[in-house]
């Protein structure tokens, strides 16, 4: 086996909740790979839901028909502009491993947590300053 066969096997068996060196390279490795999926996957979905979109007919002889369509649009907009919402969220945790604050709150700078990130990989917060946000924006 050569060092990449081995480095990759190593990263697919990697769990990084058994790592002792919080945010070590492996962990920012798989947290990469990770995150790049979630990327990869945001970005099909978005390609999926343009195409669909425009392969349906644009006019409607039917008021009920054109009202369909119309709710139809709005969900699918409604939906796409979530997941560019977390596209953006997800390309901005693989800036912070570049500039090598990844892992840490924004806020406090503590540690976020593994099992968070495993969560949500994409986290900015640790959990006390996420459930203030929350609390915040809810009163």
């Amino acid at each position: 086996m050569n060092m990449q066969e081995r480095l990759d096997f190593e990263t697919k068996n990697y769990n990084p909740l058994t790592d002792p060196n919080y945010m070590s390279l492996q962990m920012l490795s798989y947290f990469t790979d990770q995150l790049k999926s979630l990327e990869h996957r945001y970005l099909a979905k978005e390609q999926e839901i343009s195409t669909s979109t425009l392969e349906l007919p644009q006019l409607e002889a039917d008021h009920v028909d054109r009202g369909t369509r119309e709710e139809y649009n709005f969900e699918q907009f409604s939906f796409q502009d979530h997941e560019d919402s977390l596209l953006k969220e997800v390309q901005a945790a693989l800036k912070r491993i570049e500039e090598g604050n990844y892992g840490y709150c924004e806020e406090t700078g503590q540690e976020i947590g593994v099992k968070r990130l495993q969560a949500i990989p994409y986290a900015r917060y640790c959990v006390e300053v996420q459930s203030q946000k929350e609390q915040a924006a809810n009163r």
